[in-house]
């Protein structure tokens, strides 16, 4: 009886271990909703890339849409907003907003847009409380918005890869110490084994 009463003791534990690790598991910070906004659908092509990557869309805009007069502005363009689907950096605190260089798009009297934008290579925190400066775009899912942040997005786009950091005279310094710490151990080495051979030599020679 008392060894039934400990299974079902232990069962009821690990049941209590098990949901515990799921809520836990739900709340994990840096995990980013995956929830898709409402779009216009337009047509973005490539829908992926790195840094730098040109693309083009292609849509329709209803005529009386609060934002349809900013879709006349033919350079300009709000940015990249994310990133989405992905597992954040722990601690990480910005609402990111990559900007879109090179933009041109033109709309007819109809509501068609069609144009194109280069992915941007850095961006900013919207509303951060702090300046947190510039930052580099995280891999991950951003909503394009052409016109403002809470305005109706055109559709997304996959940032594939961040840029890589560019090497500096700082860090190439300590490699090149390492580098003549090396070179100066190994002709150590080779000094101590050219003595080595020369006693070798000078003992074989008084036998």
């Amino acid at each position: 009886m008392r060894s039934v009463i400990q299974h079902v003791a232990m069962r009821r534990r690990l049941l209590v271990c098990v949901g515990a690790l799921f809520i836990a598991a739900m709340n994990m910070p840096g995990a980013q909703a995956s929830d898709e906004p409402a779009t216009l659908g337009f047509t973005v092509s490539p829908d992926s890339g790195p840094p730098g990557t040109l693309v083009h869309f292609e849509g329709d805009v209803p005529v009386d849409a609060p934002d349809f007069d900013v879709y006349q502005q033919p350079n300009s363009a709000y940015g990249l907003l994310g990133p989405f689907d992905v597992t954040l950096p722990k601690g990480w605190d910005c609402d990111l907003v990559v900007e879109m260089d090179d933009v041109t798009k033109t709309i007819t009297d109809e509501g068609h847009v069609t144009g194109s934008f280069r992915v941007g290579r850095e961006g900013s925190c919207f509303m951060s409380p702090t300046d947190l400066g510039p930052q580099r775009p995280l891999p991950g899912v951003y909503h394009i918005a052409l016109s403002c942040h809470a305005c109706p997005l055109i559709g997304t786009f996959h940032i594939t890869a961040a840029e890589p950091l560019a090497r500096t005279g700082r860090a190439s310094t300590p490699l090149a110490a390492l580098g003549v710490g090396l070179v100066a151990i190994g002709l150590c080495c080779i000094a101590i084994s050219r003595r080595q051979a020369l006693r070798c030599t000078g003992v074989s020679r008084l036998r």
